[in-house]
């Protein structure tokens, strides 16, 4: 009995096919006062986002962001309110996910990952068989091109495709890491610090 596949190959294929599940975020660096630093006030007040700070602190599923170039404020989920300078916040990434892209790239992606496993899985077949090397090579190429592109497509469409900003501002961050802290307290810096 003649095997489809080489040994290991199924495991590649499965391989390729699980990284493709990760899933596409795009980044932008934003710079303030910029237009596209106006943009992203529109859309951080009008979604849900996440917000990391230098720091590497995050602050999942907060609403009703402002921005401004000096200062970004946010309320939480417990509906606290919160104010940090804007050189502090590092990424806003908006959580909801644009299903008809994330498909469309998840389509690219698969397509491309099968298509280079198919043609390796069509390098290594049997050359004792009907076909040459070099249609060997083609035929699995689409074949498993085309599966990884269907799967890509379902994967991204359930996954998504996301948008995070980067935001640098004119500005230096403070030398001292200033906490998020409720918006109406006042935090007073020690001047020895």
């Amino acid at each position: 009995m003649r095997r489809c596949f080489p040994p290991g190959i199924a495991i590649a294929l499965s391989l390729v096919l699980s990284v493709t599940s990760l899933g596409c975020t795009h980044t932008q660096t934003v710079h303030t006062n910029t237009k596209q630093f106006a943009e992203l006030q529109q859309t951080a007040t009008n979604e849900r986002v996440t917000v990391t700070l230098a720091d590497r602190r995050s602050y999942q599923g907060v609403e009703m962001v402002e921005l401004t170039s000096d200062s970004a404020s946010w309320r939480g989920r417990n509906e606290t309110a919160f104010s940090v300078p804007t050189s502090e916040v590092f990424v806003i990434r908006i959580e909801k996910k644009n299903r008809v892209r994330g498909a469309l790239e998840g389509f690219g992606l698969g397509l491309l990952g099968g298509g280079l496993l198919g043609a390796f899985v069509g390098l290594a077949s049997d050359s004792g068989s009907y076909f040459t090397t070099g249609e060997s090579v083609g035929i699995a190429a689409t074949g498993i091109g085309a599966l990884g592109g269907l799967v890509g497509i379902l994967i991204g469409a359930v996954d998504g495709s996301k948008r995070a900003y980067r935001i640098e501002s004119s500005s230096p961050p403070s030398p001292a890491s200033t906490a998020p802290v409720p918006t109406g307290v006042l935090r007073l810096r020690d001047p020895n610090e």
